[in-house]
């Protein structure tokens, strides 16, 4: 979902992240609740009740008045507001709150309403033109959408349930699924529904907690439904994504993306989907040309960061791999993610990029890190690499008895088995990764712990199987 920024503020709903000239401001749960909300329905009036409806349940018994005016307190001393002479959150009497300053749709912190575009960004919007003009006349003339303006009442209460949710944790994901249904259910035209439940299920099918092919195919469809009602940059760049992830539509997904950016030339979420379709593809350059271009207009995101890493890893750029996975270890975590869990993902990356620039030893450091002390003396007593290859081994058969909790990716086990030099068992998991339709597969095929399969007939019918789709559509 897109950023809103106002003032020197930048707020990420989905990241549950408030910035102000890019730095973090801490912002409780409930206080980013009722902040999300005002900003939804900037210029309106959000009344007590609805801020009730949204923090607490009828079964919830709280000193809802003193409660309700905690947290506006709380948000008014992050944004540095004063009661008396408001400029962002102004206390209407007896009724509720308004929004005040001038609210911008963004999609990344620090980006500027307009702003010159750079040379990277108009060749990439060159190498589309045709495409993405093809599909702006896809829209049928004429076709009438709601939006929270007019959508139906009860819908558009569904929505903003659906949003606040799924600014939480994991349940709260599930339950704006639920929510953005039933606000589709009350109003089937109601185009940022459909979007908003699209997102959704793509984030679940990311994070592996729905079968992803079942979770990709219902994004898919809410995508469509979305387009088909509002040609949105927001909802093109979500089909987009789910062609590729879903069906492998290569084309069908480089001409979403296209007409995302035509949209929303700004938009860094759509950049970085283009960055990794084109990394995917072998197009390096133009993959880091849009990168770039993300980590212009958000150059503090730890996400765009590890994304970037990975483009220059599979670019064979492993010096700055490495420099973008340390800002991404800076500026991280993302929000609901651990510190401890980041850490580990970041060492990770770094251990397969120090493995493939040919540095055995920074690799077993970063195996030691990876290890609490009583399994590190092991790899401190062995060489380098039989270190390295030890680890992987370890982790690929740990990972394999994990295997049955979703969250564990196939790609990551055949990555740790292409590293251990097991490739029969890393083809083996890249075939599970294909028939579960893993949403990191299409790019990881191009990753350099793969490239001593090349040549072998079971890793090329593979690649051709997933990657068949790129020279024609669908």
């Amino acid at each position: 979902m897109a950023i809103l920024g106002f003032g020197t503020f930048e707020l990420d709903a989905a990241a549950g992240e408030l910035r102000d000239r890019g730095r973090r401001v801490h912002l409780p749960g409930q206080a980013m609740t009722v902040l999300v909300l005002l900003l939804h329905r900037a210029g309106e009036i959000v009344t007590r009740e609805e801020l009730r409806r949204a923090l607490w349940n009828d079964q919830v018994f709280v000193d809802f008045d003193r409660s309700l005016n905690f947290c506006i307190a709380t948000v008014r001393r992050a944004l540095n507001d004063d009661a008396r002479r408001p400029r962002f959150i102004e206390t209407i009497p007896h009724r509720g709150y308004r929004f005040l300053a001038d609210v911008r749709r963004i999609d990344c912190p620090a980006a500027p309403a307009r702003s010159p575009r750079s040379r990277s960004s108009v060749r990439l919007a060159g190498l589309f033109a045709s495409i993405a003009i093809a599909l702006a006349v896809q829209q049928p003339l004429g076709a009438r959408f709601h939006t929270r303006a007019n959508a139906a009442a009860a819908a558009r209460a569904a929505f903003e349930r659906g949003l606040v949710h799924s600014t939480q944790n994991v349940d709260g994901l599930r339950r704006s699924v639920y929510d953005f249904s039933e606000a589709i259910r009350l109003d089937a035209r109601f185009a940022e529904a459909h979007y908003a439940l699209a997102d959704a299920y793509l984030e679940l099918a990311g994070r592996r907690e729905l079968p992803p092919e079942r979770a990709l195919a219902e994004s898919k469809n809410a995508a469509l439904q979305a387009v088909a009602l509002e040609n949105a940059p927001d909802s093109r760049q979500v089909l987009g994504t789910v062609r590729l992830l879903h069906d492998w539509d290569w084309r069908g997904a480089r001409a979403d993306l296209a007409e995302a950016l035509r949209l929303a030339p700004r938009s860094s979420s759509a950049l970085v989907s283009l960055a990794r379709l084109l990394s995917a593809e072998g197009d390096d350059r133009a993959a880091i040309d849009a990168i770039a271009d993300a980590e212009t207009i958000s150059p503090s995101c730890d996400l765009i960061l590890f994304d970037a890493a990975s483009i220059y890893y599979r670019a064979r750029r492993y010096p700055t791999a490495l420099d973008k996975l340390a800002g991404a270890l800076r500026f991280g975590p993302p929000r609901g993610t651990p510190l401890g869990d980041w850490r580990q993902e970041v060492l990770l990356a770094k251990f397969s990029i120090d493995v493939a620039r040919g540095n055995p030893d920074a690799a077993r450091d970063d195996a030691v890190a990876l290890l609490d002390g009583e399994h590190t003396r092991g790899l401190l007593a062995l060489s380098a690499s039989d270190a390295v290859v030890r680890f992987a081994a370890s982790s690929a058969r740990f990972m394999t008895q994990e295997a049955a909790r979703p969250r564990v990716p196939p790609t990551r086990i055949a990555t740790m088995h292409a590293i251990a030099r097991n490739m029969d068992a890393a083809i083996e998991w890249l075939d599970r990764a294909a028939g579960d339709h893993d949403p990191d597969l299409p790019y990881v095929l191009r990753n350099p712990e793969f490239d001593p399969l090349a040549g072998d007939p079971r890793f090329d019918r593979l690649r051709d199987r997933v990657c068949r789709r790129r020279a024609h559509g669908s």
